[in-house]
């Protein structure tokens, strides 16, 4: 991404005006809908992305790339959206607003002929540097039959986004397939991050694993496999994590697993699931010589029996001590 932020600072069209970190508080991509659109020609497509929660008062501009591509920009101005027309395919897309905010890197999106796909973005502030942002949990549930669902997130630190929208819990409908129905809107999962002090009497840091930049996309499929995510979870981990990681040429990763997770929230589900399983990945940043050596950790597969709740996410260690 570094040639990614580059081309950002030399472009020059226009002023983008500085912001308050308070100004934006959430952060995620979502894919709202997918529509036909005959104004489109047969094997073109469109991505409409738009930025509900970014100021209205301010001249905007932000830069992207899709599936790794050079960077492009594109300039807001007073509106709050922008279309890139595609070929019909498979994308993900990296937005940045500025070195302020973690930029947003999308799930894989698969885009038909002439369809026309509405995307909400919304961009997380990088928090202090003695802050520890845990990112993304994401929550998928797999019930055996159409079941009503409550959930309740107790966070260990300040929520800082949920996405739909946590208000005193969530309810909603979830199918085998996974698909959660909120009234008439559908989700792959539910959302949230959370601002937290990860201490070091918490979590045994001397368990993990060094691994170099070239490793890592394989290392990552070869643990998310063991674990026993599905292949679209796999998806989404990788697709999320993977261009953060990426940036490092060496990587420390410890793997939170199951109850351990209780230290970032407690999850309390009505009716109760037969399995919940929980992974979480926290990395920090080695340099290539490092001396450091680390104890592997064990990771047991799990069983998805009956009801099951898969939740990942993770977090960028400020500091790591041994």
């Amino acid at each position: 991404m570094k040639n990614f932020i580059i081309f950002y600072l030399l472009f020059s069209s226009f002023t983008l005006l500085a912001i308050e970190k308070e100004d934006l508080p959430g952060s995620y991509a979502n894919l709202d809908s997918i529509k036909f659109r005959k104004t489109l020609k047969a094997n073109e497509s469109m991505f409409y992305f738009n930025f509900p929660n970014l100021p209205k008062n301010l001249d905007l501009g932000i830069v992207y790339d899709y599936n790794g591509g050079p960077g492009k920009s594109v300039y807001l101005g007073k509106k709050r959206f922008f279309e890139v027309k595609v070929k019909p395919g498979i994308y993900y897309f990296q937005i940045l607003l500025n070195n302020d905010y973690y930029e947003i890197t999308t799930s894989m999106y698969t885009i038909s002929s002439r369809n026309k796909a509405f995307v909400s973005c919304y961009f997380t502030r990088d928090y202090d540097i003695n802050d520890n942002v845990v990112e993304k949990p994401v929550l998928y549930f797999y019930p055996t039959i159409l079941t009503d669902l409550n959930v309740k997130l107790e966070t260990k630190g300040e929520l800082a986004f949920s996405y739909p929208a946590y208000e005193n819990g969530w309810n909603f409908k979830a199918d085998p397939t996974g698909n959660l129905t909120f009234g008439d809107k559908t989700y792959n999962y539910l959302f949230w991050e959370s601002k937290q002090n990860l201490s070091a009497e918490s979590i045994d840091y001397s368990q993990g694993f060094a691994i170099d930049r070239t490793s890592t996309i394989q290392f990552l499929e070869e643990k998310l496999n063991e674990f026993g995510l599905n292949n679209k979870e796999m998806a989404d981990f990788i697709t999320y994590w993977g261009p953060q990681l990426l940036k490092n040429e060496r990587n420390y990763f410890h793997f939170v697993i199951n109850e351990e997770c209780n230290k970032f929230a407690d999850l309390t589900i009505s009716p109760r699931p037969d399995h919940v399983y929980r992974i979480y990945i926290l990395r920090h940043a080695l340099s290539v010589d490092s001396p450091l050596e680390f104890e592997a950790q064990e990771i047991k597969p799990i069983d998805r029996t009956g009801f099951t709740v898969i939740e990942w996410g993770g977090s960028i260690l400020k500091q790591l001590e041994l």
